[in-house]
């Protein structure tokens, strides 16, 4: 007790030796030793001061004497702060009225913090320091009955000592935990991990003043949102490699392996998933593609021996009495071409062994051909395409890339498990309606503040109020040739759709990029935060068209989907080697 005698505390805690009492006291002591003062705030403090060091916690029932003990003498006049546990059982407690009429008789009421740890408030603190102010109970500088926590009474004390906004406080140390976790989180990229302990060395050597902190710490944000937009960019490119070769899963299992990239953020900008990977999710996902044929997944093909499946003798028949049809296409084509019979009497005519994959419609009532392969296809195969075939609803593809026994399946996705919005008539539908913007021409968005203007080139330019730099250029619009019409905000969200011909209109972010396609776009909901879409028809010659609410879907929605779809797949050690694609994403 004797060494007692030369410390300074910073705090003194007074209780009560019963179960409940001395357990808040113990769990505030541990609590307050062990807080340190985040960086940047009250840095006018030496090191040593920005931390509580030492706070007293009488251990043992005090003797059955009329004065305090020697220990609790000195330790009362060698702190700054009182901090009284209030429960029923203090103000019963004549040890405890001492300590607090021997700190105020040394120092005042102004530095005596009570914590309420049990009971209400008028049985549980002192009358000496129930009516304080004004003749009002005294402020409680924290509540932890019950289920309320040791951890915020702790950080309100210590924000009351160092005369700082609890809030403040509060925010500033959940910010350090945070940046803590994400210290220790695993990067599987070797340069990021090193990117990142290189920052963090960097960070603690110059967390002099906070404006340099602040500064900093925002261009280690951008720099690493910029590494995680390449490497989810060069994901969404590898992904889309194996879908046109039909490898769906597999296009699913690289997309998801950059998810680990999408951290941070609420899941509108949740995941934080780069343009180009929400783009590629939404394709293979389908999620905005409906009355159109869906990549589904390799699938084995059929036995060549299964006549039921291929129908070889009646292709050849189809084949030999259409051949005169060949010659009405682009370029003339006789035999590399499948034949497929739909269950509505009419022909699929499917041109394999070329470099191009195309799908026509005839109509042997009407002797009408249509080339619906944009039209039936969300996403249309450019692979090399074999052999092709339609049966039950499915369209198989014998793609150059896979193996022989294998054959990209796409499944119908009809709309009918859609909520319909009604019908509409052809003149009605906005590209339609709407004027074509000429190239060199300008047009104001719905809401005025963006001008979109197309170029000889197929690049869409897109400007902001007055500027005269465009914020964005989009290259390799499918479909531009065919005309854009307009530019429409989506009530109540940050996102623009800008209306293309009838295949292809584009969801926009607030940064101007692309995030899907559209096909059929017709309007927004806001109150159901739902597209409108006509239903995309089965051959060219419909005046009516069905319309349809399709839910906008949030990056978390969209991440869920994919995840949902892909399962616990995982693709081949050699897939995985080959595409540099990251194991366990």
């Amino acid at each position: 007790m004797a060494e007692q005698r030369m410390f300074h505390y910073d705090a003194f805690i007074s209780y009560r030796h019963a179960d409940l009492d001395k357990a808040a006291a113990v769990g505030l002591h541990r609590r307050l030793e062990s807080f340190r003062m985040p960086a940047g705030l009250r840095t006018d403090l030496p090191e040593e001061k920005r931390r509580i060091q030492r706070v007293f916690r009488d251990q043992d029932e005090l003797p059955l004497s009329s004065n305090l003990s020697d220990a609790i003498e000195n330790a009362l006049r060698n702190t700054d702060w009182l901090i009284v546990i209030a429960t029923p059982r203090f103000p019963q407690s004549k040890w405890c009225a001492k300590e607090i009429e021997r700190f105020t008789e040394l120092y005042g009421q102004d530095h005596i913090l009570t914590v309420l740890a049990d009971g209400t408030p008028e049985e549980s603190i002192p009358e000496v320091l129930r009516f304080r102010q004004n003749g009002a109970v005294d402020e409680i500088i924290a509540d932890v009955r019950g289920k309320n926590s040791l951890d915020e009474a702790a950080l309100r004390i210590a924000a009351r000592m160092y005369d700082l906004v609890p809030e403040e406080l509060k925010h500033r140390v959940r910010e350090r935990r945070v940046k803590r976790i994400a210290a220790v989180s695993a990067i599987a990229a070797a340069v990021l991990l090193l990117f990142a302990m290189y920052c963090a060395a960097q960070f603690n050597r110059i967390s002099t003043q906070n404006d340099m902190i602040t500064a900093q710490n925002a261009e280690l944000q951008e720099q690493y949102q910029a590494q995680k937009k390449k490497y989810q960019d060069s994901m969404a490119a590898t992904a889309r490699r194996l879908a046109v070769a039909g490898r769906r899963k597999d296009a699913l299992y690289a997309a998801c392996s950059a998810l680990d990239y999408a951290s941070g953020g609420d899941t509108a900008g949740q995941a934080g998933i780069s343009a180009a990977l929400q783009e590629c999710l939404t394709s293979l996902t389908g999620v905005y593609d409906r009355n159109a044929l869906v990549l589904e997944d390799i699938v084995p093909a059929p036995s060549l021996e299964d006549e039921s499946f291929w129908q070889w003798e009646r292709r050849e028949e189809l084949q030999e009495e259409y051949s005169w049809l060949g010659y009405y296409l682009p370029e003339p084509v006789i035999w590399n071409w499948d034949i497929s019979e739909l269950e509505d009497g009419k022909l699929l005519f499917a041109e394999a062994g070329t470099e191009e994959f195309n799908l026509y419609l005839f109509d042997p009532d009407q002797g009408f051909l249509d080339d619906v392969t944009f039209l039936w296809f969300s996403d249309p195969p450019t692979m090399p395409v074999e052999t092709a075939l339609y049966r039950d609803g499915k369209f198989y593809l014998g793609i150059r890339s896979l193996e022989r026994d294998q054959m990209a399946c796409y499944a119908w996705k009809s709309i009918e498990s859609y909520e319909k919005a009604g019908e509409v008539r052809r003149d009605k539908i906005p590209q339609v309606q709407l004027p074509i913007i000429e190239n060199g021409q300008e047009k104001l968005s719905g809401d005025g503040r963006y001008r979109i203007s197309p170029q000889k080139d197929y690049s869409l330019r897109i400007y902001e109020g007055d500027q005269e730099m465009p914020v964005r250029i989009l290259y390799e619009l499918e479909g531009i040739e065919n005309g854009i019409f307009a530019m429409e905000p989506l009530e109540g969200t940050d996102h623009y759709v800008i209306i293309g011909d009838t295949l292809h209109s584009w969801l926009l972010n607030r940064d101007m990029e692309i995030i899907a396609r559209v096909p059929g776009y017709f309007g927004y909901d806001p109150e159901r935060r739902a597209l409108i879409q006509w239903e995309a028809p089965k051959d060219l010659d419909t005046d009516v068209f069905t319309l349809f609410y399709c839910p906008l879907r949030s990056e978390k929605e969209l991440i869920e989907e994919a995840e949902k779809i892909l399962g616990n797949y995982t693709p081949s050690g050699r897939t995985l080697e080959r595409f540099r694609i990251r194991s366990g994403g």
